[in-house]
């Protein structure tokens, strides 16, 4: 049992450190702005969060954490100015697959419970994560005073 409970809290430790932030990242912010987005059909809306930064490193950007949500990052380069784009859905409808409403609650039995995942940080509403890889290790940077933009409608 105490083998047991050493191997639980020696992997819990190696969990929490590995998510570490990093407080002198190989690049530096220049600008950070988000956006919310509506498209034109119901239940299709969003956020896209807008990174800008500088750095000559080789930088691998993977993720951004933000609004308690996960999202991919695709990194572009225009006019010497390098950005980072992640897309973050926040319809309803989209975490809502093939529920069942009804009057007879034995029909809303097939319905599936929804998966609740602790999300890994803590983080303000203007706040985000970005997951980045360097030298060959996954390193998380967290971004702060993260701008609110005009809202975006598509139609």
């Amino acid at each position: 049992m105490k083998l047991l409970g050493i191997l639980i809290l020696t992997f819990g430790f190696t969990q929490c450190a590995s998510l570490n932030l990093d407080k002198n990242p190989p690049f530096q912010i220049t600008s950070a702005m988000y956006q919310n987005w509506v498209g034109g059909l119901p239940g299709s809306n969003g956020v896209i969060v807008t990174i800008s930064y500088q750095s000559d490193a080789d930088i691998t950007f993977d993720s951004i954490y933000f609004l308690k949500k996960v999202s991919k990052l695709e990194s572009n380069e225009y006019k010497g100015t390098k950005t980072l784009s992640g897309r973050i859905y926040t319809s309803v409808s989209s975490d809502r697959k093939d529920l069942t409403l009804h009057s007879d609650p034995k029909k809303e039995l097939q319905n599936q419970l929804p998966t609740l995942k602790k999300f890994p940080f803590e983080l303000k509403d203007n706040e985000a994560v970005v997951r980045y890889k360097a030298k060959g290790i996954i390193k998380y940077f967290k971004v702060k005073n993260i701008k609110k933009g005009k809202p975006i409608v598509h139609q």
